[in-house]
């Protein structure tokens, strides 16, 4: 005899999977993992220069003879690496500053003489009106001339009006000048002290040049020339003193050569390396550059950055090559299939490219990357 859950419960599984209350069984290669399930996908095995985040080349600034102060070591930031040769550029610099005091004084009695000057020209323009009236009084009534003192004729019997005019003219401009808001500022005592303070600060850059300071902080190598010299080297402007290079954070720099790099987002990469003792260091990605070689030309270069406590670890390494590898850190964990082993599994099925193949042997899978050795892949989106 039939009970009547046992009659309906062919139906009642019918309808909850048309209605979606029961998940549809799944075909066995949809449910079993390609390969095991990891958080990290190995892109790529490459070779990395451990160097500097920072490095700087030191060139002498101008010409002459340099005496080295840094040993090769670290330095402090503004510590002296090194100074030319600075006698002269010392005492044209004590010769200017003296200069430039001068100036100055001369510019403070200029203006300390100022309502001296005004008054002198305001005499001056008081004289020549009236030996102007009288002279123009003459030239209209000579006879006036025999009424004046002998002493006083004399002056104006070859007085030129046309002549005092253009004085007086000439005098009242001059005091309208000397009332004229910043004339001081205009005067030729201000225009020496310019001058001067140029000079000044002309030989003082000089001079500061002439001492060779580290910009950054790091450690100091001293170009081969400067090596082992005591009493100091002849340089051309723009020549090599030395190399500073900032060990406080390290970057492993990456030739762009592998072509498994660029096909995945680098900013979701990070590069691995074991160092001293065996240990494992991660650097994350800080970016690409292009970079100019010797041998190369141009070339591009993908670098990652290491901790600072990593960095100090790694200090003995640098300026070295090593293997590292470069893995991915997806959102999600991936499927890790061995791609020798698919394609002997399945050549027919990868005969039209990873992508399709995967889709064909692993149905509900997705590729998400490739790698040297393995395949990257994630259950697909309903």
């Amino acid at each position: 005899m039939i009970t009547p859950l046992r009659r309906w419960l062919p139906q009642l599984l019918l309808t909850g999977l048309a209605l979606g209350w029961i998940p549809a069984p799944s075909s066995a290669a949809e449910e079993r993992a390609p390969g095991p399930m990891e958080n990290e996908f190995p892109v790529a095995t490459v070779s990395a220069l451990l160097r500097p985040a920072a490095a700087q080349r030191l060139a002498a600034p101008v010409s002459g003879r340099f005496h080295l102060a840094a040993k090769p070591g670290t330095v402090a930031v503004n510590d002296v690496i090194g100074r030319f040769e600075d006698a002269e550029l010392r005492a044209a610099v004590e010769i200017a500053r003296l200069r430039l005091r001068a100036a100055r004084q001369q510019e403070t009695d200029f203006i300390a003489e100022a309502p001296a000057r005004r008054q002198e020209a305001m005499a001056r323009i008081s004289d020549l009106e009236g030996r102007l009236a009288m002279a123009e009084a003459v030239a209209k009534n000579p006879g006036l001339l025999h009424e004046l003192p002998a002493a006083a004729q004399t002056p104006l019997l070859h007085a030129d009006p046309a002549g005092l005019r253009a004085q007086l003219e000439a005098e009242r401009a001059r005091l309208t000048r000397l009332d004229t808001p910043g004339y001081a500022e205009s005067s030729s005592a201000r225009l020496q002290v310019l001058e001067a303070e140029r000079t000044v600060r002309e030989v003082e850059t000089q001079l500061r040049e002439s001492a060779v300071v580290a910009p950054i902080a790091g450690v100091f190598q001293p170009a081969p020339s400067l090596t082992g010299v005591t009493e100091g080297a002849l340089l051309g402007a723009g020549q090599e003193i030395g190399t500073l290079r900032d060990l406080t954070r390290l970057v492993a720099a990456v030739p762009a050569l592998s072509p498994y790099l660029v096909r995945v987002d680098l900013t979701r990469t990070l590069l691995r390396l074991q160092g001293p003792g065996g240990k494992s260091f991660n650097a994350q990605f800080r970016g690409a550059v292009t970079e100019v070689t010797p041998v190369m030309g141009e070339t591009r270069v993908f670098l990652y950055e290491f901790s600072a406590a990593d960095s100090r670890k790694l200090a003995d390494m640098v300026q070295t090559n090593v293997t590292a590898r470069i893995l991915l850190t997806p959102a999600q964990p991936v499927a890790l299939a061995d791609k020798l082993q698919a394609a002997l599994d399945h050549p027919d099925a990868f005969r039209d490219g990873w992508v399709v193949g995967v889709a064909k042997v692993w149905p509900g899978w997705t590729l998400l990357c490739e790698g040297e050795t393995a395949l990257g892949l994630v259950r697909s989106k309903p």
